[in-house]
């Protein structure tokens, strides 16, 4: 492996806006039947032979600042995956919580971890990506992977995947692309980077940031026919998921913090409904 990975122009933009996010993405997932513990544990370790950029930390420096991959002692110290159980009459989301709150540090590595909570009707597995290494598309991919890995170590225990040497830039999502989009889309991107930075008057939601501590996490587990009556209530008023979700926030600020839907309102968050 090699000693240094370079970091790309998202890895730099990502470490100089940390400070106004969490950086972050989390994917949980619920499995109706038990997982193997110890092919999962493997599956993981086997994940970063695949991906070594998620077996190393970031070094900051002002110029060429790079990723440094992990001694394998060190991983283990670090511990990838982490085991609990969700004993009877506890509530599997409760459990999840402290797992959920806790912050990675990125600069230390490594850029992925796991939970397993092994409950007595189901499993959870909680996936943490550091958002300077991925977005939410790469936190699913990284789900994907592991998945894949996991099924290859069923059937063969000395299964070991070929480590990605592709490149991780932004060229990777615009290759695919015709060639005539490419300004179109470039613009656009330079359009709303210049609107991000636009001072103006904003609408400033109380949300309690004089409160400290970690955060908590509130679930809500939409079931798959409600899902399906969004759709089709969008699609027949020509709307995506993505609209609705929009339109019930601004209704939100409307009643609780009286907006005039004037003032501009600017919305960050992670939002994947594809």
């Amino acid at each position: 492996m090699s000693e240094r990975i370079a970091a790309n122009y998202g890895d730099r933009g990502l470490y100089c806006i940390e400070h106004a996010f969490v950086p972050a993405i989390q994917l949980v997932i619920d499995f109706d039947g038990p997982l193997d513990g110890a092919t999962l544990l493997s599956s993981t370790e086997r994940l970063l032979e695949a991906e070594p950029v998620l077996a190393s930390r970031f070094v900051p420096k002002f110029i060429g600042p790079y990723w440094k991959p992990l001694e394998s002692t060190e991983l283990r110290e670090k511990g990838l995956l982490h085991l609990d159980r969700c004993r009877s009459g506890d509530d599997l989301d409760w459990v999840s919580q402290p797992f959920l709150a806790e912050p990675m540090d990125p600069d230390a590595g490594p850029q992925v971890r796991f939970q397993l909570i092994k409950g007595d009707e189901r499993d959870r597995l909680i996936l943490k990506l550091s958002h300077r290494v991925g977005d939410t598309a790469a936190t699913k991919q990284v789900g994907y992977a592991l998945a894949e890995i996991y099924g290859e170590l069923l059937r063969d225990v000395d299964f070991r995947p070929e480590p990605n040497q592709n490149d991780r830039g932004m060229w990777q999502t615009f290759k695919g692309m015709p060639p005539h989009e490419l300004p179109r889309v470039f613009a656009q991107g330079l359009a709303t980077d210049l609107d991000n930075i636009r001072a103006g008057k904003t609408l400033t939601v109380k949300v309690g940031k004089e409160q400290r501590g970690r955060p908590v996490f509130v679930m809500r587990h939409i079931e798959p026919d409600m899902v399906g009556g969004f759709v089709r209530f969008g699609h027949e008023r020509g709307a995506t998921l993505n609209d609705l979700f929009l339109t019930g926030f601004l209704r939100a600020l409307i009643r609780f913090e009286n907006w005039d839907g004037k003032t501009a309102v600017r919305l960050a968050g992670t939002v994947d409904l594809r």
